[in-house]
């Protein structure tokens, strides 16, 4: 807990409760402001997520940690999806899980090749030509 009362980024916090005011505020409103406003909130929550993540992980080891870090980086495309599918917007929510599972599987893949390349526990050699 101390951790996240540390944090530098919590000042974008203001930016949750100013986007729930400006779209719910009739005065106030502006799409531009609220679209702006929430991705700064998001940009907060996701830092809380990923540090609440980081301390359960130290609890209960490094396998659980990982798969909540694995499950819960992809919370932003599923409450995108869901929005986007209350509103109507079915093939905008498909291009969006359709682009995080491919994002997804090149990642696993990538990180498995450099682990396949590694042999049995050696590392990974880079070898780059000495600027001549």
């Amino acid at each position: 807990m101390r951790d996240l009362a540390r944090q530098k980024i919590n000042w974008l916090a203001l930016f949750i409760p100013l986007a729930f005011a400006v779209y719910y505020v009739p005065a106030w409103q502006n799409e531009l402001l609220v679209f702006w406003f929430s991705v700064l909130g998001l940009i907060v929550t996701s830092a809380w997520i990923g540090t609440a993540t980081e301390q359960l992980a130290g609890r209960i080891g490094a396998t659980w940690g990982g798969m909540m870090n694995a499950g819960f980086g992809n919370l932003p495309e599923l409450i995108f999806g869901l929005i986007a599918i209350r509103s109507g917007l079915g093939p905008l929510a498909k291009a969006a899980w359709t682009g995080a599972i491919v994002s997804n599987i090149l990642v696993v893949n990538g990180a498995a090749m450099v682990h396949l390349s590694a042999g049995a526990g050696q590392g990974v050699a880079f070898s780059a030509p000495s600027p001549n």
